[in-house]
């Protein structure tokens, strides 16, 4: 997703006057997510982490869905007696340290 120089400047600039990811991308011919993640690195570069900020970790838990029996397809809602199976099990976590470039994660295999 590393783009020109120019266009660079250009997601920064729109982004700073106060448009939209979607209009800068079509704009520009590059996708949306494309936007976004350019003008967050340029605005993680911008603002340094203060020490006392890195005490905070971000964490993804993925887990295990419930298995139910039912014969709504939309606007369910189950009783225990529908659950064929209680999910919840944890499948994989990721976190990150404030502060850190890279993330760390365990799955299960």
């Amino acid at each position: 997703m590393q783009h020109s120089p120019e266009i660079t400047q250009k997601i920064i600039d729109l982004k700073k006057v106060g448009f939209k990811s979607r209009y800068i991308g079509k704009a520009l011919g590059v996708s949306k997510s494309s936007v976004n993640y350019t003008y967050n690195r340029y605005m993680e570069a911008q603002v340094p982490v203060q020490e006392s900020l890195k005490c905070y970790c971000f964490i993804d838990i993925e887990t295990l869905p419930d298995i139910a029996v039912t014969f709504k397809r939309f606007k369910a809602n189950l009783g225990q007696d529908n659950i064929l199976k209680d999910g919840g099990t944890i499948v994989s976590i990721s976190w990150r340290w404030m502060g850190d470039k890279t993330a760390q994660g365990q799955a299960l295999t």
